[in-house]
């Protein structure tokens, strides 16, 4: 008897626990196919009120330090570039677009990687999860 009602508890818990796994693994899905931008200073100077906008949105990054980063998420509408506003400590004022996303990477979602270099050069890289190199190596 004490068997019997010992199983039919675990039965319910893990009846009871299904949904809480489904909602994890819903959460888990959603956030890795989120996308995500890091602005990286390597102008080796000051950056002062950067901005991106991509997506129909506007990202506020505000001041980076010399070699400092921030990340972001970002959505993509469909073809995308991203376009970064900036001014270095110099007075160098930097208003260009780069990069492109499209919606299909979207589905994966994107890590992109966007450096601000001297005199205000932007680099900027992309790839979808899968192939992000792994660097806890």
């Amino acid at each position: 008897m004490r068997q019997c009602r010992r199983r039919l508890m675990c039965a319910l818990a893990m009846i009871g626990l299904a949904p809480v796994a489904a909602v994890a693994t819903v959460a888990n899905v959603w956030a890795a196919t989120r996308n995500r931008l890091t602005v990286t200073n390597s102008s080796g100077q000051g950056v002062h009120d950067l901005t991106v906008a991509v997506g129909g949105e506007t990202i506020r990054f505000g001041d980076l330090a010399s070699g400092a980063s921030a990340s972001a998420r970002f959505r993509i509408d469909h073809e995308e570039r991203f376009e970064v506003r900036c001014r270095l400590t110099d007075g160098t004022a930097v208003h260009e677009s780069t990069g492109y996303v499209t919606w299909a990477d979207d589905l994966l979602g994107v890590c992109a990687r966007l450096l601000i270099l001297p005199e205000g050069a932007l680099y900027c890289s992309h790839a979808t999860p899968a192939t992000v190199p792994d660097t806890a190596a």
